[in-house]
């Protein structure tokens, strides 16, 4: 299964206690073009699938952090953005992330985007 940056694919989950899995790619920061745009449409894309496929739940990596060398502070800010939407309020959106440093730069990212 080929999935292109930006875009998001769901397969059944197989053994695992979710239904599915849905799989996504962000972008190579400083190689990809416009990828502050390729990451909100993986996170838009994964959304949309887990909508669209009843799930009232989903949950994210820090998307193109890791090998991809995202900046984290821009990535947080993307992927709160994205989910705070308001097409996206019947779903729970959870991070799961590495480090106590990546959890307080989401905690932040979702601090200052709340009224």
């Amino acid at each position: 299964m080929r999935c292109p940056a930006g875009e998001a694919r769901i397969t059944e989950a197989g053994n695992l206690r979710a239904r599915y899995v849905i799989h996504t790619v962000g972008p190579k920061y400083g190689i990809d073009k416009d990828p502050e745009a390729l990451l909100a449409s993986a996170y838009h894309s994964s959304l949309d699938l887990a909508l669209a496929h009843g799930c009232k739940s989903i949950a994210f990596p820090a998307i193109s952090c890791g090998v991809y060398h995202y900046p984290p502070e821009d990535a947080a800010r993307i992927s709160i953005w994205v989910c705070l939407r308001p097409e996206y309020a019947s779903l729970a959106i959870s991070f799961y992330l590495f480090s106590d440093r990546m959890t307080a730069i989401w905690t932040e990212a979702l601090a200052k985007a709340l009224p």
